[in-house]
């Protein structure tokens, strides 16, 4: 797919399936940025 193409049905199945992965490891990141920096409890 390049730059201003449409994306075809399976490009838009995989980018819906990296968006949800993404977002459910949305708590788990933060914790562990959270940590990172020092703000944990």
């Amino acid at each position: 797919m390049a730059i201003g193409d449409t994306p075809t049905k399976n490009d838009q199945q995989w980018l819906t399936r990296l968006i949800l992965a993404h977002n459910a490891e949305q708590p788990e990141l933060r914790r562990l940025l959270e940590y990172y920096e020092g703000l944990s409890r």
